[in-house]
């Protein structure tokens, strides 16, 4: 049995749904209890607190929300990308270039939390991402009489976000220059 830990994938079955809703696990309980974070295909986000893990040994109640660990399936010699020599003898992978994409972004983001400073149209967004780091945004209006908290809350999240792509872009740039890129 795989004991569960901060950052591993789970499908979690909210109660009433039968697809699941890929989660990583951002708090552990015990060996079958879990916390969890992700988004819909939607782009809706997704938390749950202690909820169970069930292991292939167990059952789930009906109408029970619970995750499981995603089923993996080994990779077929077939499904290999072809690899094909270039000039001086080195070789690569036929494969799609790697890049940040934005369902890599939104994955990343566990959390929001906004701040106004009094007397002003700033407005901070803070969020808060999957392995505990946290990234700040902000915006600020020209007009205090044109000024929307909602709308200074959209702009600080999308200007965090835009972060968010460059740190994904710096990690994603060391791992090929580790030659660990996935």
């Amino acid at each position: 049995m795989t004991p569960p830990t901060v950052g591993r994938i789970v499908h979690v079955y909210p109660s009433g749904h039968t697809k699941p809703c890929p989660c990583l696990i951002t708090d552990v309980h015990g060996d079958r209890c879990i916390s969890v974070g992700g988004y819909w295909p939607s782009g809706q986000p997704y938390s749950a607190t202690s909820i169970r893990l069930v292991h292939a040994d167990d059952q789930a109640y009906p109408g029970e929300t619970h995750a499981v660990w995603p089923q993996t399936q080994p990779t077929a010699p077939a499904e290999l990308p072809a690899v094909r020599p270039m000039i001086g003898g080195d070789a690569v992978m036929d494969a799609p270039p790697l890049k940040v994409t934005p369902d890599q972004v939104e994955a990343a983001i566990m959390g929001a939390d906004y701040h106004v400073f009094p007397g002003t149209t700033v407005t901070v967004c803070c969020l808060r991402l999957a392995n505990g780091f946290t990234v700040v945004g902000e915006s600020a209006c020209a007009d205090p009489r044109e000024f929307k908290v909602e709308t200074g809350r959209v702009y600080a999240y999308a200007d965090a976000k835009r972060k968010i792509w460059a740190l994904e872009g710096y990690l994603l740039r060391q791992r090929l220059h580790d030659g660990r890129a996935e």
